[in-house]
């Protein structure tokens, strides 16, 4: 963990939780397009000749973080006849990243119902609808689109996050190792740990930490993105639940506790959350040296606590 990362923490409290947007699950898919009969490639590229080219001209605009020039060209991309699913998927993410998540998330109902067997769809839908806090949603979706694809690893990731987000533990950890059967990745290997320590199983969540090349910081940026997540879905047991658990496997990060700390100030646990004492800890503890703040964070969650 970068020192520069310990900064994100006052943005990402609780109080403001929902300016923390999760991490986008990777998407894994499938190059051989018959391992799936739910799409056909990767990506629906444009049926003609214009609307390639519009496709094309607003991926490199977004690649170069033009998003409004982007925007510009993909609206009204639900409307065009010519306008394939990848295109108006282009669009939602655009306007998820110009902060417009409502007008994303209406904009990928629709996809959802113009294309119902597109996976990346259904996929991205269920992604927005955990950023907005609702993830019973998302997991029903999910289920019900799983039922039709039973081989598609990126959906049960998405399904994994969704159940956990929605407080169901048991079916999360069952989507998660359906996802690594059919695709072994590192990544899943540490959502899996997550789910293994929520679930109580520390030991078996250690040895896979242990056995994944930095393990320790990719399963802290999991558990970071996941606790402010569980925020948005009111699952505050839950997200000190994953607290205390990286406070476990990683001991001498300093991130871990202060998430912990944030997270006892928010149940006020203290009289006063925002005191002046907590406050000048806090800020005492950012502008440390890494190797210092490591030494010294633990105890300063523990003082807050």
């Amino acid at each position: 963990i970068s020192a520069h990362s310990r900064s994100g923490l006052k943005s990402s409290r609780p109080s403001s939780a929902s300016s923390c947007i999760p991490k986008p699950i990777p998407e894994p898919w499938p190059r051989d397009p018959t391992q799936t009969p739910f799409i056909k490639t990767r990506v629906a590229e444009p049926s003609s000749d214009e609307a390639s080219e519009r496709f094309d001209r607003a991926r490199a605009l977004v690649r170069s973080g033009e998003l409004a020039a982007a925007l510009d060209i993909l609206a009204g991309s639900l409307d065009r006849d010519d306008a394939e699913a990848g295109e108006q998927l282009l669009h939602a993410r655009v306007l998820q990243r110009l902060g417009r998540s409502g007008d994303a998330l209406d904009l990928t109902r629709g996809i959802v119902a113009l294309h119902p067997k597109n996976a990346r769809a259904h996929a991205f839908l269920a992604q927005l609808l955990v950023n907005a806090g609702s993830a019973r949603e998302a997991e029903a979706h999910l289920t019900a689109t799983l039922a039709a694809t039973p081989t598609f690893n990126t959906l049960y990731v998405q399904h994994a996050q969704a159940a956990f987000m929605a407080g169901d533990v048991k079916s999360a950890l069952q989507s998660i190792e359906k996802a690594l059967e059919l695709k072994p990745d590192d990544e899943l290997n540490l959502r899996r740990a997550i789910l293994l320590a929520a679930s109580g199983d520390i030991p078996q969540a250690e040895d896979i930490r242990r056995s994944v090349e930095d393990g320790t910081t990719g399963m802290l940026a999991l558990y970071h993105d996941w606790i402010f997540s569980l925020l948005r879905n009111d699952r505050r047991q839950l997200a000190m639940t994953l607290a205390e658990n990286a406070c476990s496997l990683a001991p001498a990060q300093a991130e871990p506790w202060l998430w912990r700390a944030e997270l006892l100030i928010a149940e006020n646990r203290d009289a006063d959350p925002t005191s002046a004492k907590h406050a000048a800890r806090i800020a005492l503890w950012r502008r440390l040296p890494l190797a210092l703040a490591n030494r010294l964070g633990p105890p300063i969650a523990r003082g807050l606590g």
